[in-house]
Formats: C-alpha cells, sequence, structure tokens
C-alpha cells in the first residue's frame, strides 16, 4: 500500500521503539507536521541526531571497499556490499550500478577474477 506523500513522516512515528528516538520525535512534531517537512527532511534529521559524525564513510571503508575473502561464495560478498549500499542510499558514499560493478571487479578474490580471465571476451563482458 503506498503511503502519500504528505502522510509519509507521521505514517512512521509509530515504528521506532528508542525512547531517545520517540522523545524527539514527540519534541518535533509541530516541525514535522508542517506542509514543507518532507521524508528527506526527516532522513535528514534523524541521520544528524542519531548518527555518529562520518557513519556513512565507516560504513563504506568497512563494508564497500573490503576485498572478498577466499573461500567466500562470490553471492554471499556480493550480498553484503549491496546491503550496505542499500544503507547509504542518500549519502555521499551511495554506488550506482556502474561503481559497485566496478567495486566487486576489483575486490573480487583471486581465484575468482583468474576463472574471470579464462572466458571470452563476449561472456567476460556479458557479466
Amino acid at each position: 500500500m503506498k503511503v502519500p506523500d504528505d502522510e509519509r513522516v507521521s505514517s512512521i512515528f509509530a515504528s521506532f521503539r528508542n525512547l531517545g528516538i520517540t522523545n524527539w520525535i514527540d519534541g518535533s512534531k509541530d516541525i514535522m507536521s508542517a506542509d514543507d517537512y518532507t521524508f528527506a527532511n526527516f532522513m535528514t534529521s534523524i541521520r544528524e541526531h542519531f548518527l555518529e559524525n562520518g557513519w556513512a564513510r565507516k560504513i563504506y571503508r568497512a563494508e564497500i571497499k573490503q576485498s572478498m575473502k577466499q573461500q567466500q561464495r562470490f553471492v554471499d560478498y556480493a550480498n553484503q556490499v549491496i546491503y550496505h549500499n542499500i544503507i547509504l542510499k542518500g549519502t555521499d558514499h551511495h554506488s550506482d550500478d556502474a561503481k559497485l560493478r566496478e567495486t566487486f571487479l576489483h575486490n573480487m578474490s583471486e581465484g575468482l577474477i583468474n576463472k574471470l580471465e579464462t572466458l571470452a571476451t563476449d561472456e567476460h563482458k556479458r557479466i
């Protein structure tokens, strides 16, 4: 069910269980109820108030830029990177599809790189 834009912020108020966040919401409802207060405004505010400085950079460096482990399955590695990239949506550290593909190619295990190098050019480009 799609929530109308003017109800998106208020529709998630009850989903928070953290006392600090619920108190912050209760104290800010006048601001958050304004017609020009968007969901993007809400997400920016919640990040500023409750996430430590540099959180996006830390996730990017620790999770997105890490190399695939030698015995790790590619699907597990890729899902981990994609999961953390979704968390980074709306930040300067979020990667588009082309950047994600580049990340995968630069950080995959040596064994997988060696297998890719044996593929025909057309097959390599398809992947």
